[in-house]
C-alpha cells in the first residue's frame, strides 16, 4: 500500500467510511471559533515565547480540575530537590515548577485521570540532574555524573499521591491512569542498536497537553530548554475542544 492509499484509508476510517468497524474510526470534533485559544505572551512579541508556555502549563496543570493527560518524548528530571517540601519561589529550574505543578495536581483529591505517556527509550535513559548541568546542554546530557535518574523515575515521584488514592478505590482499579512508556522499537533491534543510537528506528514523538478541557499540540518537549529557550510552536483548543 502507497502512503496517497494509507492517506485515503485514514480519511475514510475519520469520516465514518469504509471497511473499518465503529471501534476503528476516529472519532470527529465539530470545531469552532471559541474552541481556538492562545498563550498569552509576557513580552511585547506577538507570539508566545518558551517561558510563556512554561507558566501557561504549570498553571493549568496546578489548577486543574479533573484529568491531566501528557504525551510527550521525555519529561524533564528537574534538579533532584524534595516534591512538596520546597516552594515554587525557590526552585531551581523551571523542571522543578512544572514537576511541582504536576506533584500539586497529583495530590488534589478531585483530580479523576491522570495519565503520562513518554516513549520507552527515552524516559529509562540515565540523565544528570538539571543543576549538575552546563547552561546550554540538553536532557541527554550525562557526562559521567554521580547523581543521576531517569524521567520515568521522576514521573512516577510526582504521580505518587495520585497512585496512592486510587490504588484503594473500587471504581478506578481498572482504569487506565498512571505512566506509561511507548516502546517503538523492536526490542530485538534495542538489543543491536545501544542507545541513543537505537532511535534513529524511531521515537514516540507525540507532544500533546490535555488539562481538564484545554488541549495544547506542540513541538515542544517538557524540559528545560523548552522551557526557556527553545521556542516551539503552541496550537491550543480550549471548551472542549468540540467533544475531546
Amino acid at each position: 500500500m502507497t502512503r496517497r492509499q494509507s492517506a485515503r484509508q485514514l480519511v475514510r476510517a475519520a469520516c465514518g467510511g469504509g471497511s473499518s468497524s465503529p471501534s476503528q474510526q476516529l472519532r470527529r470534533f465539530a470545531l469552532h471559533e471559541h474552541h481556538f485559544g492562545n498563550i498569552i505572551s509576557s513580552s511585547k512579541h506577538l507570539s508566545a515565547t518558551p517561558s510563556d508556555f512554561h507558566s501557561h502549563l504549570c498553571q493549568k496543570i496546578r489548577h486543574a480540575q479533573e484529568r491531566v493527560i501528557l504525551a510527550s518524548l521525555y519529561i524533564g528530571v528537574g534538579s533532584g530537590s524534595e516534591l512538596g517540601e520546597t516552594s515554587i519561589s525557590t526552585k531551581h529550574c523551571k523542571e522543578d515548577e512544572f514537576l511541582q505543578s504536576l506533584y500539586f495536581a497529583a495530590s488534589n483529591k478531585e483530580i479523576k485521570q491522570m495519565q503520562i505517556i513518554l516513549d520507552a527509550n527515552r524516559a529509562m535513559r540515565k540523565v544528570s540532574f538539571t543543576n549538575k548541568r552546563n547552561a546550554g546542554q540538553s536532557h541527554d546530557s550525562n557526562q559521567g555524573s554521580s547523581l543521576s535518574t531517569n524521567s520515568a523515575d521522576t514521573v512516577l515521584s510526582t504521580l505518587k499521591p495520585f497512585l496512592e488514592r486510587i490504588e484503594g478505590d473500587n471504581h478506578s482499579k481498572n482504569s487506565n491512569n498512571g505512566l506509561f512508556l511507548f516502546p517503538v522499537n523492536d526490542q530485538r533491534l534495542c538489543t543491536i542498536l545501544p542507545s541513543p543510537l537505537d532511535e534513529v528506528a524511531g521515537v514516540f514523538h507525540i507532544k500533546a497537553y490535555l488539562v481538564d478541557d484545554e488541549l495544547i499540540l506542540s513541538g515542544a518537549n517538557l524540559s528545560e530548554e523548552y522551557f526557556s529557550n527553545r521556542l516551539d510552536r503552541y496550537m491550543i483548543f480550549t471548551d472542549g475542544g468540540g467533544g475531546m
